[in-house]
């Protein structure tokens, strides 16, 4: 289970971190899996995306978001994924921290996933987490001709999970997936313009309204 914030036009680092590391320890919003503020927290790792001499670049490290220094250097950068885990399947290592990078037809895809998967259709491709090996299953089935349809076609073929809530992005093209069999309240991402969020983030945006369960959606970078 993880908390994640996107856009494909990226966010001013400077007014996400604060919120990204309330969101991070539970403290910005009560749902099923967080009866008291706090009593849910996401301590085991994070990771971004951000542009850097034009060109998107990637960091991650296995602190708490909250407690890790290097995260004060996202704050001079434009950031297009973030992403904070606890740690459902696979131990706390930087190898199992989000986002996750693959190269495809010559571009490199990152990708970060907020729930659990035990669907026998991703238990053959390698990895140590059910969310690499979901990301390496989409990307099997993924369809630059039709990004939304291959997407869409390829989670209704999973029936065995909590949620497949999903962002991909590349240098031209960004996806959300949110589609969940439990706990709306915490697995619902919310939009707010061209930002996606696992929580309502009062400081980038007060239009959030939440994507409706099964979503799936493709926009240009």
């Amino acid at each position: 289970m993880c908390r994640m914030v996107a856009s494909p036009h990226g966010i001013d680092g400077s007014l996400l971190i604060r919120p990204f590391s309330r969101m991070a320890r539970g403290m910005n919003a009560l749902h099923e899996r967080n009866p008291s503020r706090g009593a849910y927290d996401h301590p085991h790792g994070w990771g971004a995306v951000y542009a850097a001499d034009g060109k998107l670049e990637a960091i991650r490290g296995v602190l708490p978001f909250w407690a890790d220094p290097k995260v004060e250097a996202l704050a001079e950068r434009r950031v297009f994924l973030l992403h904070a885990r606890r740690a459902s399947v696979g131990a706390v290592t930087k190898e199992n921290t989000h986002p996750f990078a693959e190269e495809r037809s010559g571009k490199v895809v990152y990708f970060c996933h907020n729930g659990t998967i035990n669907d026998p259709l991703i238990a053959g491709y390698p990895g140590e987490t059910d969310s690499l090996r979901y990301f390496r299953y989409l990307l099997d089935r993924f369809d630059e001709r039709d990004p939304e349809g291959s997407l869409t076609d390829a989670i209704q073929g999973l029936g065995d999970y909590i949620a497949a809530n999903a962002f991909l992005l590349a240098d031209d093209l960004f996806c959300v997936i949110n589609r969940y069999q439990k706990y709306r309240r915490y697995y619902t991402i919310y939009r707010a313009r061209d930002v996606f969020s696992s929580e309502p983030l009062s400081e980038i945006a007060s239009d959030w309204r939440p994507l409706e369960n099964g979503s799936v959606i493709c926009l240009t970078c």
